[in-house]
């Protein structure tokens, strides 16, 4: 087997790819070997729980749905009666502009969303609440969140670079940590060799999907009021939190 292939090559060519444990590259980083976790969210339920917990929503790329995921998230866990701070730690301030839009149409999100930093992260979580960090896809910003964070979840779509750089932020953290899909389109060749890939390399996955949906890409500025497959993802978290 050429040893400069890696799991990107397995969604390029699916039906030639024989799996290995040898190393692999990942793109503008040196050889790293993917951590092998469990791909059930339970696998994590001695070591995740608590209501004053910090999920951080992370990927090394842009463009991911990484706001999205954890405006509707929040909202998801709001709805469950988790008090529920949104810690906007992306430069770009995505979260923050999503917040004050929807409060200019006078239908505010049902929690707060706070300005983060690298120094602000470090601090001591509060008692009995719920943080979630949006954080930013590079540099001291996201090495702190992914520190700090007592749950990652990564989402991605089934691009192959998204995927790749999925993998990428997953090496980075010794935290618990899935992967949750987005804009998922069932059925395509594309979302079949995303998912013959994750479960040759153990790739931790929620169950939950997020489809390709015009009300979830229109969002921005808007509180979420149908939460879709997002419900069923937090159900997951819940289920991990209670080590049921």
């Amino acid at each position: 087997m050429d040893l400069n292939h890696g799991p990107l090559d397995l969604l390029l060519f699916p039906m030639s790819y024989e799996y290995s444990e040898e190393p692999f590259l990942f793109p503008n980083s040196s050889t790293t070997t993917l951590p092998h976790y469990s791909t059930s969210l339970l696998h994590y339920s001695n070591t995740v729980q608590g209501k004053n917990m910090r999920i951080t929503i992370a990927n090394a790329k842009g463009g991911v749905g990484k706001t999205t995921s954890s405006i509707y998230l929040a909202a998801t866990a709001t709805a469950r009666g988790h008090e529920v701070v949104l810690l906007d730690a992306d430069p770009q301030g995505s979260a923050s502009q999503w917040a004050f839009m929807a409060e200019n149409e006078n239908d505010p999100l049902g929690f707060e969303v706070q300005a983060a930093n690298p120094a602000t992260l470090r601090r001591p979580q509060k008692e009995n609440v719920m943080e979630i960090v949006d954080a930013a896809p590079t540099g001291q910003g996201l090495q702190a969140a992914l520190e700090t964070a007592d749950f990652v979840i990564v989402p991605s779509s089934d691009s192959p670079l998204d995927v790749q750089q999925a993998w990428s932020t997953l090496s980075a953290t010794d935290k618990p940590a899935a992967v949750l899909l987005v804009r998922v389109e069932s059925g395509t060749r594309a979302m079949k060799a995303v998912m013959e890939a994750f479960n040759r390399w153990a790739t931790p996955l929620f169950d939950a999907q997020i489809h390709k949906r015009q009300d979830i890409k229109t969002s921005m500025g808007h509180n979420p009021k149908k939460l879709w497959e997002y419900a069923q993802a937090w159900q997951e978290i819940e289920l991990m939190m209670k080590g049921e």
